[in-house]
């Protein structure tokens, strides 16, 4: 009784800390209304990527199913035929395709069409995952991609590499295909939101998060090894052992979510290392 009292407390401890750590390094930008997409299209002509920031491009996104299409396919008549509207971020698991619901392997095309106002800025977008692999072309040039993206479980690499792409908007009219392919993981599609915004805004917002996701993991750390300290002075009360190991666990769940700075640390990772990794530590 007393070992999980003390296990309890250590836990509210380390929940207090990390709600101190992520108020103080949370940029808190509130906006009246944030525009989302409509069938498609997104108008950004009233939004102020100065002064507003980055904006998420979320809502409604066609959606071709099975289909790998081009840029150029676009650009003939009559252009293709979506399956129907996805809403991004989020899985394509259950949504229906003739009326039956798909799962989450296969493969699809996305497309958001993008009007902006005046610009005199460099803009970038951020990215970090798709399920499981992805390519981007805006205005009909490949912008990014991250693994490989085929229509068959052996032309697919699947890869979670989150990146932040700089680019000059080439005209006031953006046209972004995402061509995504998942046959490696039980969710597939844009589950993650995509932000678009001014080049140094959306670099720092990726600097912040993974500052945070540091300081979360080195604070975490610390805690870790000073109750495995405690249990090496103390070994006959295991209550600073377990709950050591359970700092260190939560600490690497820092490294392999979200910004996944361990790619950073170690590039060349293999992606089914890295999901197993982050699913052990987050059990």
């Amino acid at each position: 009784m007393a070992s999980i009292l003390y296990i309890s407390r250590c836990r509210l401890i380390l929940l207090v800390l990390l709600l101190s750590i992520l108020t103080s390094c949370t940029r808190d930008v509130v906006h009246s209304k944030i525009p989302a997409a409509i069938r498609g299209k997104l108008d950004l002509t009233a939004w102020d990527f100065e002064s507003e920031g980055p904006v998420p491009l979320n809502g409604e996104w066609a959606f071709y199913w099975n289909r790998h299409l081009k840029p150029t396919d676009f650009a003939q008549m009559p252009s293709p035929k979506p399956t129907g509207l996805i809403v991004v971020p989020g899985v394509w698991n259950g949504y229906e395709v003739a009326g039956q619901p798909i799962s989450g392997a296969g493969y699809a095309t996305y497309r958001l069409q993008i009007r902006l106002g005046y610009l005199r800025e460099r803009l970038a977008f951020k990215f970090l995952d798709m399920a499981t692999a992805f390519a981007v072309y805006v205005n009909g040039q490949p912008l990014f991609s991250s693994g490989m993206p085929g229509q068959t479980r052996q032309t697919t690499k699947p890869r979670f590499a989150p990146q932040v792409i700089d680019f000059h908007p080439p005209a006031e009219h953006l046209d972004i295909v995402i061509r995504v392919s998942n046959f490696h993981h039980r969710k597939g599609g844009v589950w993650e939101a995509i932000y678009l915004g001014s080049a140094n805004d959306v670099h720092a917002m990726r600097e912040g998060s993974l500052l945070v996701n540091l300081l979360l993991f080195g604070s975490i750390a610390i805690i870790g090894l000073y109750h495995l300290s405690l249990f090496a002075l103390r070994p006959g009360d295991q209550s600073p052992l377990f709950f050591g190991l359970y700092c260190l666990i939560m600490g690497l769940r820092m490294l392999t979510t979200g910004e996944r700075f361990v790619m950073q640390l170690v590039p060349g990772l293999h992606w089914e290392i890295l999901i197993k990794a982050s699913y052990v530590v987050s059990a």
